[in-house]
């Protein structure tokens, strides 16, 4: 707070109005949370409009690996046709828990006895005595994943799409109210500091004015002291 005693001059008084402005201004800057308001908002609201297509775009992967999953778990070596595996091998994958595409991973070369190739399935291995029968294998298991994989989802249920929505809108209106109260806080507070200012400005004015009337006669008091 500026005091408005023992100004003396008017140039002294004018140079504390200037003072007591710009004060004013530099609390004002201080306030203006508001203004910046709608800037952080829309970078908020960018930033959610992203989320939520990602989120979209994450759960319809999430759908498509489960179609995936569920076709190859459903596409059983017992019963379908390979043409180029021999019993015994069919046999040994399903011995060693090999029973579906699923299953199946792929194939490596290994120099083994008796055994040129290694069929990876995880952590198990199972020996093919012939390159032939696992190439014949992974060609089923591609076969499959491709029929799988024109037959996955393309977009997601309406029922999981609208929650994703509704989630998102919920957070912009949330988002949406911080900015009103953020506008309303920022306008109470330049109102309530206008308001106390005025008083101290006008004060200020009225001893600029005081000052500029007795100054003359001050002079001439003076001088006629001298």
């Amino acid at each position: 707070m500026l005091s408005t005693n023992a100004r003396g001059s008017p140039r002294k008084d004018w140079q504390a109005g200037n003072d007591a402005h710009a004060t004013e201004q530099k609390e004002l800057q201080g306030r203006r949370r508001g203004r910046r308001a709608p800037v952080e908002a829309r970078c908020a609201g960018q930033s959610l409009q992203s989320a939520e297509s990602a989120e979209k775009g994450n759960a319809l992967r999430a759908l498509q690996d489960q179609h995936l999953v569920a076709q190859l778990s459903t596409a059983s070596i017992r019963s379908a046709t390979i043409y180029g595996i021999g019993q015994a091998l069919r046999s040994a994958l399903i011995a060693n828990g090999i029973t579906t595409a699923a299953d199946f991973t792929g194939f490596r070369m290994a120099l083994v006895p008796k055994c040129s190739l290694i069929c990876e399935t995880g952590v198990e291995f199972i020996r093919a005595h012939r390159r032939g029968e696992a190439v014949a294998l992974e060609t089923w298991r591609r076969e499959v994943e491709a029929r799988a994989r024109r037959t996955q989802p393309t977009s997601l249920p309406p029922a999981q799409v609208q929650a994703i929505r509704l989630k998102y809108a919920q957070r912009r209106q949330t988002l949406a109210q911080e900015e009103h109260r953020a506008r309303a806080e920022a306008a109470s507070q330049q109102h309530e500091i206008r308001e106390r200012w005025a008083t101290i400005h006008a004060a200020l004015g009225a001893e600029l004015s005081g000052t500029r009337d007795r100054f003359p006669q001050e002079r001439l008091r003076r001088r006629a002291l001298e």
